[in-house]
């Protein structure tokens, strides 16, 4: 991915992604966690996972994801198999704020992609291939005012990774890590648009034995562009 910082293999403190407290971790060389190439966000491949680019597959402030299997006929290597999830560093701050404009997203400033990884690193992930490169990320939050809630803040997979099925086991890896830790119910925004996001949900919570819930949150007149900015609907999923 252009402009991404690779780091050093052998500086990356990796720790297994879906076994980490909340509120702090110690990473260790033994926790590493690779993942391995099975179906993504659910029981099936991934029919269509990501996002139409603004939202977190997840709306337009959120995901910008894996947007299915790369078409009939076409063929992509399996380069997910050597990447490794984890709570992202605060090195990784720059190569998240690049990743979030390659793959379409509603982008932030790189300071606030910076202090991300470092207050909420826990409650994210990260992609890394074995250069250090981040290909994907999954950012989001425990609400304060309700600390059993998890919001999906962003959903982002490197474009030349798509159609892998990353962005449902980055998903996956989140919901089982903020389960363990004692969070029942997943929330993120979707714009009413966005297919792929709504098949990614849909599919992660088929996995968990339940529906998405949807229901209208923002409104065109709650964003400063007005009529630039599509509708954010709400979608809640248990994590039980």
């Amino acid at each position: 991915m252009g402009g991404h910082i690779a780091a050093d293999p052998a500086q990356i403190r990796a720790l297994r992604s879906c076994d980490v407290p909340l509120q702090q971790f110690e990473p260790t060389e033994s926790d590493d966690q690779t993942t391995r190439p099975h179906s993504a966000g659910g029981s099936a491949a991934d029919p269509a996972e990501g996002s139409d680019g603004g939202g977190t597959g997840a709306g337009d402030g959120g995901a910008g994801g894996d947007s299915g299997d790369g078409g009939a006929g076409t063929e992509r290597p399996d380069t997910g198999s050597a990447l490794t999830l984890v709570p992202p560093a605060l090195e990784h701050g720059r190569q998240l704020w690049r990743l979030a404009g390659d793959a379409g997203l509603d982008v932030n400033s790189p300071y606030a992609y910076a202090l991300w990884c470092r207050d909420f690193a826990a409650s994210s992930v990260a992609a890394l291939d074995p250069g250090g490169t981040v290909r994907g990320f999954v950012i989001g939050y425990i609400r304060p005012d309700d600390p059993d809630c998890y919001f999906l803040w962003q959903v982002a997979v490197d474009p030349a990774m798509r159609g892998q099925g990353l962005a449902g086991r980055m998903l996956r890896c989140i919901g089982d890590r903020v389960a363990g830790n004692g969070v029942h119910r997943l929330e993120a925004t979707v714009t009413p648009g966005n297919a792929a996001s709504r098949a990614l949900f849909a599919s992660f919570a088929r996995e968990r034995g339940t529906e998405p819930v949807w229901t209208p949150l923002f409104e065109r007149s709650h964003f400063p562009d007005g009529a630039a900015h599509d509708p954010e609907e709400l979608v809640r999923i248990g994590l039980a």
